[in-house]
């Protein structure tokens, strides 16, 4: 029987449907890869096979006593506490007592008072009475298994650490079925490569989402796409579902060449929503990028920023880059200086104002954006002015990462956007009531993006 079942599941935050009735079946034992653009509706999916978030029709069935986890995209900015600490949080009320009965352990060799073992007699009554000596083994196996430290801060940890010690979090609870949402963010190469391997071991089923081909390659044993609201799902390795994929689009291309003989894409003609949405996720992840372009399937991005005076790199030639980061490999591909273009070469000398155009691996824009300008602090606050299909997408896909206020003028609008979107603020009002922007501190916001039809609201 299989593991989850989604039947004719459609959900819509505008038209057109962001999931357009689609089915999917998960069979034990499976790993299987989720693949589609920024925007496309990848996260949302497994925020539905979770629970977190309704389809709004269609069936979700399970089969009897799965258990389902995930590890969300990026590290939640409220998790505290030791390694141990965090793990036991997987296991819910019961993990509570796991974490206790460690704690008191730890203050038992500190300070072996009456009141200490009094505590600690009581913590393990208790573990006693719920046959909890299991969880705290389990939490402690999972430990030794992943090679952590168990009474290390996690505040104190690199950020692949932290990914390693919220993968021991979803595991923790041993799940039918691990969600993963780009596991390999923020990781090295050796902390992929031990992923990677872990995950190959681990006898439970996978859906995954990843922009790393050869980690997608090696770990995925059969790929869907979602693309415009439908999934289609590929038999085969990543190489083949590219060429297939290419093979579709040909096929696309001709059907739309007898409508439109300048064989404009469709999805840019009839759906821009999801266009901008892409591209303004991309600016708020990297605060003072002009532009963020994926090539080479994600695994490079070309970006566009303005050079500011202070800059390490500001008065210095190029060739100074790869002296000053001889282990990151990055290219200038073009310079625009006073709206003129400039062929860059290793002599050339960066001016304060000049639009630097440069590519780099994702991981390694923020450190070279960082030698161009004084660094900035990354994004908290976003206030998006209008609810319309940009802006519902906008909130979507932004708010698990950003305190998100969305502002819609129409009150029906308005609460259809908060019955819709999960952490996101909805505010009913007119984004050029100043009285209004004052109220929600819109001085305090790091962006602020208007994505109304009305272009004087957004000027």
């Amino acid at each position: 029987m299989p593991l989850v079942t989604l039947q004719d599941i459609y959900l819509s935050y505008g038209q057109p449907p962001l999931i357009d009735h689609i089915n999917l079946v998960i069979e034990r034992g499976e790993r299987v890869c989720l693949i589609g653009r920024n925007g496309a509706g990848k996260s949302t999916l497994l925020k539905i096979l979770t629970g977190q978030i309704t389809a709004d029709d269609g069936i979700l069935k399970r089969a009897s006593g799965v258990k389902v986890a995930q590890l969300e995209q990026s590290v939640p900015q409220e998790t505290e506490g030791s390694v141990f600490d965090v793990i036991t949080q997987g296991l819910g009320i019961e993990g509570e007592l796991a974490k206790r009965y460690h704690h008191l352990i730890l203050a038992l060799g500190d300070n072996p008072s009456d009141q200490v073992m009094r505590d600690l007699e009581a913590c393990q009554a208790e573990l006693d009475r719920v046959n909890g000596w299991d969880i705290n083994q389990r939490v402690e196996a999972i430990i030794t298994k992943m090679e952590l430290d168990a009474d290390a801060d996690i505040s104190s940890l690199s950020g692949g650490y932290k990914r390693r010690v919220l993968l021991a979090r979803a595991l923790v609870c041993d799940p039918d079925l691990l969600l993963l949402d780009e596991p390999t963010n923020h990781l090295d190469i050796d902390a992929i490569q031990w992923v990677e391997q872990f995950l190959l071991k681990w006898e439970g089923s996978l859906l995954f989402i990843s922009h790393d081909r050869r980690f997608m390659d090696n770990l995925a044993t059969r790929f869907i796409e979602i693309d415009r609201g439908q999934l289609a799902e590929f038999n085969c390795d990543y190489a083949t579902y590219l060429k297939r994929k290419e093979e579709i689009l040909e096929i696309e291309d001709k059907q739309n060449a007898l409508f439109d003989k300048h064989h404009v894409p469709v999805d840019r003609l009839i759906n821009p929503e999801q266009v901008v949405t892409e591209q303004i996720t991309e600016l708020l992840s990297h605060p003072g990028a002009l532009e963020v372009l994926d090539f080479a399937d994600g695994r490079a991005q070309l970006v566009a920023m303005r050079a500011y005076l202070g800059g390490p790199l500001v008065g210095q030639a190029l060739s100074f880059l790869s002296e000053h980061m001889p282990s990151v490999d990055t290219r200038v591909a073009a310079i625009f200086r006073r709206g003129q273009p400039i062929i860059p070469s290793g002599d050339t000398v960066i001016e304060t104002d000049d639009e630097v155009f440069f590519i780099t691996a994702r991981e390694h824009i923020t450190a070279v954006m960082g030698e161009l300008r004084k660094a900035e602090k990354p994004f908290r606050r976003v206030i998006i002015a209008g609810g319309g299909n940009i802006g519902a997408r906008l909130a979507a896909a932004t708010e698990n990462s950003y305190e998100v206020r969305i502002m819609e003028l129409n009150p029906q609008r308005a609460q259809t956007l908060a019955d819709q979107l999960n952490s996101a603020v909805v505010i009913q009002g007119s984004a050029t009531d100043r009285e209004l922007l004052l109220e929600e501190n819109i001085d305090q916001c790091d962006a602020f993006c208007a994505v109304t039809d009305d272009d004087e609201i957004n000027v």
